[in-house]
C-alpha cells in the first residue's frame, strides 16, 4: 500500500502515506495494554507525539504523562531527576525531592533519546522496570511505583549495544513492542498535507490571517530532502508565514537552503552526473552539520560508501566546497 486517498488524522499526527496508517494501527494496539514500547525514529519525526498518542488512549489517560529528554541531563542530574533524592544526598541537597517517576505514579513516563542515557542509571532504570520499585539517590527504602515506561531514540541501539554503551538486557525490557517511524523524505506525498496543516494551525493562532502557498513554493518542500523532518518542515512554514508580506507565501518566501534545492540547471550549465553526486554529497553533510551517520541514511548508503566517496570526490566533511572538480 503505497499511500491512502484521503490524508487522516489520529491524535495530532496527520498522514495519507500507507506506513504511517500501520504504525496509527500500531499506537491503537498497544494503547490498551501495559506493555514497554520503544520508539525508533530520526529526529524531528514526531517520537514524542506518538508516545504521547499511546497515553492518550490508553487506561492511564486521566493519569500524568511525563517526559524527559535522556541526553540533556549529566548522570548525576538525570538520575536526581527520574528517582528524586533525600535530604543531604548531596552538596544541595537541602530537603527530600519526588522524581518524576514518583510524580508519574498510575500514568506514563517517556524517556526520549534513551540512547544517551549514562550506564549507571541505565542499571538503576533496568532494576526499577525488574521489580517496579526504585530507590531515591541517599536513600534506604524501596519505593513501589505503578508506571507504564515509553521510551524513543534516534540513535541506532544495536550499534550502541555493540559499542558497549548501551545494555542489551535493558533494550530487551524496553523493545517489547517497537515502533518505527519512517523519515519524511520516505514519505513525501505528506508534506503539501503537513504544510496545509501548519498554515491553517498558524491561521487560528494569528487570529484568521490567512496565508496560501504557491505551488513552485510546495514544489520545493517536496524536493527538500528534510533532515530534521517534520519539526523542520514545521519551523520553515512558521517562518514563512511570518516574515511573507502578503498573502501568499512563495519560492522566494522560503530559506535559501530550499531555493538552491529546487533550481534547475539551465542547457548551458549541465554537468556531469558525478559532479551532481559530488555537491549532492556536500549539500547533505552541510546540512546534517558534518554528521556521517545521518547523511548516509539520507543518502541511503552506508558509512564506507559515504567514506569513499568523500574521499574520492574531495569533499569537505562538513559539506563546505573545497573548490570544484575539473572534468
Amino acid at each position: 500500500m503505497e499511500g491512502a486517498a484521503h490524508p487522516f488524522e489520529f491524535s495530532g499526527l496527520i498522514s495519507k502515506d500507507g506506513k504511517m496508517r500501520a504504525v496509527f494501527n500500531l499506537i491503537e494496539k498497544v494503547a490498551s495494554t501495559n506493555s514497554p514500547v520503544l520508539v525508533l525514529g530520526e529526529t524531528g519525526s514526531g517520537k514524542e507525539l506518538v508516545a504521547r498518542a499511546i497515553h492518550e488512549r490508553s487506561l492511564r489517560a486521566v493519569a500524568p504523562f511525563i517526559a524527559i529528554n535522556c541526553a540533556v541531563l549529566s548522570e548525576t542530574l538525570l538520575e536526581s531527576e527520574l528517582f528524586g533524592h533525600e535530604r543531604g544526598a548531596y552538596t544541595g541537597a537541602v530537603s527530600r525531592k519526588h522524581g518524576l517517576f514518583e510524580v508519574a505514579d498510575k500514568g506514563t513516563i517517556f524517556l526520549d533519546e534513551i540512547g544517551d542515557m549514562p550506564q549507571k542509571v541505565q542499571a538503576k532504570l533496568l532494576r526499577a522496570l525488574e521489580s517496579k520499585s526504585f530507590r531515591r539517590v541517599g536513600g534506604t527504602r524501596d519505593v513501589k511505583v505503578d508506571v507504564r515506561l515509553l521510551s524513543a531514540s534516534a540513535m541506532d541501539l544495536a550499534v550502541a549495544i555493540d559499542n558497549r554503551v548501551f545494555r542489551k538486557d535493558l533494550y530487551y525490557r524496553l523493545s517489547t513492542v517497537v515502533i518505527e517511524i519512517p523519515p519524511l523524505r520516505d514519505r513525501r506525498d505528506d508534506i503539501p498535507v503537513l504544510v496545509e496543516f501548519f498554515l491553517k494551525r498558524l491561521e487560528r493562532a494569528a487570529g484568521g490571517r490567512r496565508v496560501r502557498i504557491t505551488g513552485a513554493a510546495v514544489d520545493a518542500c517536496c524536493t527538500f530532502h528534510w533532515p530534521g523532518n517534520v519539526r523542520e518542515l514545521e519551523h520553515v512554514i512558521e517562518r514563512s508565514y511570518v516574515l511573507s508580506e502578503g498573502d501568499v507565501i512563495d519560492i522566494l518566501d522560503l530559506p535559501e537552503r530550499l531555493r538552491e534545492i529546487s533550481k534547475a540547471p539551465s542547457a548551458d550549465a549541465l554537468v556531469p552526473l558525478e559532479e551532481i553526486e559530488r555537491r549532492y554529497i556536500a549539500r547533505v553533510l552541510k546540512e546534517t552539520g558534518g554528521n556521517r551517520t545521518r547523511a548516509a541514511r539520507i543518502l541511503g548508503i552506508d558509512r564506507k560508501t559515504l567514506y569513499r566517496k568523500v574521499r574520492m570526490g574531495q569533499i569537505n566533511p562538513t559539506g563546505s566546497p573545497q573548490g570544484q572538480k575539473t572534468t
